[in-house]
């Protein structure tokens, strides 16, 4: 979401991903341009970018302006990458899993369990749909949530057929609610100071995370289609951070083999960091080529 929305809505080219060695990555950008952003652009970035759905969801808003705000053109790109992959998405983040209040509920009779249960997916459901404004509709959603991801119930209903109800309960012409509800639970999350501020020092690739000892690796979301003249993503990416070596793993490596052996095991790409390093090489070949074809699409200055 994030890539499609820099090259996309900015026209930034020259874009690599870096695994923070934790839970999240960041984007380095090697753009002329880009790279003279100050701290004032890059805060209007996050700004732009930052679907907030706290304030939009204020009970002091009318239907009409919730309404227009979540039409607006960033809120409806973040969506259109969101929406045909929100219950997978929503599968994989656990949001519609809900747990007993305690562990002794699941040894209740069950119709203390039903009762229990219910004030568990309750619960669930705040959270869920935290950033629907107050009113009719989201009593209705409520309460179909309430009633199908009850953990008291024999069988759980499926992610997706849960959703269908949902956009049922919304009703006819609230399609705005379930735009709130997707960007609240999957749109992504720009760290704000590592963005807006120049000084800070992003994680830059092949250095170990402080606390993981997982090493910064880059990784590839998107392929070039010169045909086509567009960028191809795929249905979701899904990165296995399982696969991203630790720095003891890639010192253990270096020392169980002579340095000419690893040399020529590294260019043959075999090593762990082989295939990491095949992507950071690719997109220093691009970039210091000058981008022919792509640098002559200016990227958007602020």
């Amino acid at each position: 979401c994030v890539d499609r929305w820099l090259r996309d809505a900015l026209g930034l080219q020259n874009v690599l991903w870096v695994l923070s060695g934790s839970k999240g990555a960041h984007f380095v950008c090697g753009d002329t341009g880009a790279m003279r952003w100050s701290s004032p652009s890059r805060a209007a970035l996050v700004s732009y970018f930052t679907v907030d759905t706290a304030d939009i969801a204020k009970t002091t808003y009318t239907e009409k302006l919730y309404k227009e705000r979540l039409e607006h053109t960033h809120v409806a790109m973040v969506d259109a990458v969101i929406k045909p992959r929100f219950a997978e998405l929503v599968e994989q983040l656990g949001c519609l899993r809900v747990r007993f209040l305690k562990d002794s509920d699941a040894e209740l009779p069950f119709a203390q369990r039903l009762v229990a249960g219910r004030l568990a997916a309750t619960v669930s459901a705040d959270r869920f749909l935290f950033a629907l404004r107050e009113g009719a509709v989201k009593d209705r959603m409520h309460a179909v949530l309430v009633s199908m991801i009850n953990p008291g119930r024999s069988a759980q209903p499926l992610v997706k057929d849960v959703l269908d109800e949902l956009e049922r309960a919304a009703g006819v012409g609230n399609a705005h609610y379930l735009v709130a509800l997707r960007c609240h639970v999957a749109a992504p999350r720009l760290d704000a100071n590592v963005t807006k501020q120049a000084h800070h020092l992003l994680k830059m690739p092949f250095v170990p995370h402080h606390s993981t000892d997982k090493i910064a690796v880059p990784f590839k979301v998107t392929t070039w289609d010169s045909k086509e003249r567009a960028w191809s993503y795929a249905p979701l990416y899904e990165f296995d951070r399982t696969s991203v070596p630790s720095l003891v793993a890639v010192l253990d490596e270096f020392k169980s083999t002579t340095p000419e052996n690893y040399e020529a095991m590294r260019g043959k790409r075999a090593t762990l960091l082989g295939p990491f390093e095949a992507v950071m090489a690719a997109y220093l070949r691009k970039r210091n080529a000058g981008l022919k074809e792509m640098d002559a699409v200016p990227s958007m200055e602020f």
